[in-house]
């Protein structure tokens, strides 16, 4: 079964009580601090550039909301999507030049004519392995790519990142002060 929705997403209608209920559950398992938008420091140096990148965007639209969907909490589960996506960003990167590297391959192969010499043969033999064995590894990081892009996609209903786990509902964002340059002459 699902996990509950936070009372702040819910629009049906609860009596008092149950609306009261609801929100003593919830602050109670609610923390007083809020997620900061500096990264963690299992987030920081060279190696984590994107993952941090992305710790930033995910909090910054935390931060746009009204409610606290994501707490102190989640924070562990935020580090591990952030390096996720950035493994995920890694491998799809691998993956592009095993793809150039194939292609450079093929028309290496294009180019070698077979006249029946013993050293051609042996030369389009050690090609065709080459290219061989490039195309497993692509589709070994083709199984690696679906594999961590359903390990991400569960992550993000996890932190209300898609629009199905947030069930249609978009929280209200924070309210900005409208300055009315007018009245504030007459102030």
């Amino acid at each position: 079964m699902p996990a509950k929705k936070p009372m702040s997403l819910i629009v049906r209608h609860n009596t008092k009580n149950e609306k009261k209920n609801r929100l003593d559950q919830e602050s109670a398992m609610t923390p007083v601090e809020m997620l900061s938008l500096e990264t963690p420091p299992a987030l920081q140096g060279e190696q984590y550039r994107y993952a941090a990148s992305v710790w930033v965007r995910c909090i910054g639209l935390y931060l746009e909301l009204q409610s606290m969907l994501a707490t102190p909490l989640d924070e562990n589960l935020l580090i591990k999507y952030c390096k996720a996506e950035q493994q995920f960003v890694e491998m799809e990167r691998l993956r592009d030049e095993h793809i150039k590297e194939l292609v450079s391959i093929r028309e290496k192969a294009g180019k070698i004519k077979l006249t029946g010499d013993a050293k051609q043969l042996k030369e389009w033999r050690q090609v065709l392995i080459a290219i061989n064995n490039i195309e497993k590894n692509i589709a070994s990081l083709d199984a690696r790519l679906d594999a961590k892009g359903k390990y991400i996609h569960s992550m993000q209903q996890s932190l209300y990142l898609t629009p199905r786990s947030r069930a249609g509902v978009t929280p209200p964002k924070k309210r900005e002060e409208v300055i009315d340059l007018f009245s504030k002459q007459f102030d």
